[in-house]
């Protein structure tokens, strides 16, 4: 794309992939029917081939037509091949992207849910557990990141910002957050979190195809706010679009 996928372009990011998913489809089918057609114009399947290193007669079958296949025609069986493949990883890629969209997420947000998840479902479990066991709890509901935490980089907003590089962590240092988050207070974490950018199915998409950016509405409270600050604002020559100056 040689450029970043962001809220206006995303839906040219989902086109893209769906075109080359329908395309690798379309030339998997093509190229499966032309070897189909001379299989059955040859009527390959009741033919006699003959094994080469051993010169005995085989009898045909789909694997052994296959095989022939291969060989005879290398080129087209390794773009069926190919193409197969690609439509699979393509298809489950965006497919991948389908669910995350319908749910209200980008794909940082998807993975901060599932450290969210694996967070919540941890402190459940020692809330539990502590509760079977008659260790005293914490009286608030609040549940509170341990100490021993110190990795998680919290941005104030699950949806800011971009990935962050997890430190390279020791042995000792590993150990050292496993014994703390042990003797951590233990707290009720409560319901689990809600993700407010959730609108449901139809407004998550509206908001990739007719993103809040680009809407007149958003664009004249903007160039309100500008004004009121005593900021000149120009427009510049893509519609809707406009520059501070």
């Amino acid at each position: 794309l040689n450029q970043g996928v962001g809220e206006e372009n995303y839906r040219y990011f989902l086109w893209f992939l769906l075109v080359h998913v329908l395309m690798c489809i379309y030339g998997a089918r093509v190229t499966y029917l032309l070897f189909y057609g001379e299989i059955l114009e040859k009527d390959l399947l009741n033919a006699t081939f003959y094994d080469v290193a051993t010169g005995r007669e085989v009898k045909a079958d789909w694997m052994v037509v296959a095989q022939y296949m291969f060989r005879s025609r290398f080129t087209m069986a390794a773009n069926l091949l190919l193409m197969s493949v690609m439509a699979a990883v393509l298809g489950s890629f965006l497919g991948w992207h389908v669910w995350i969209t319908s749910r209200g997420m980008t794909t940082n947000e998807s993975f901060k849910w599932g450290d969210v998840k694996r967070w919540y479902k941890q402190e459940k479990k020692r809330y539990e557990e502590a509760l079977k066991a008659g260790i005293p709890v914490g009286d608030n509901n609040r549940a509170t990141m341990s100490s021993g935490d110190s990795d998680i980089v919290s941005d104030g907003d699950i949806a800011c910002t971009g990935p962050t590089a997890t430190p390279i962590k020791s042995q000792s240092t590993v150990s050292s957050n496993e014994s703390e988050k042990k003797d951590a207070p233990i707290y009720d974490p409560g319901p689990f979190p809600k993700n407010i950018y959730n609108k449901g199915f139809i407004e998550n998409w509206k908001e990739v195809f007719f993103p809040r950016s680009l809407r007149q509405d958003a664009l004249d409270r903007w160039n309100a706010s500008l004004q009121k600050k005593g900021q000149k604002v120009d427009m510049d020559p893509i519609p809707d679009k406009p520059k501070v100056s």
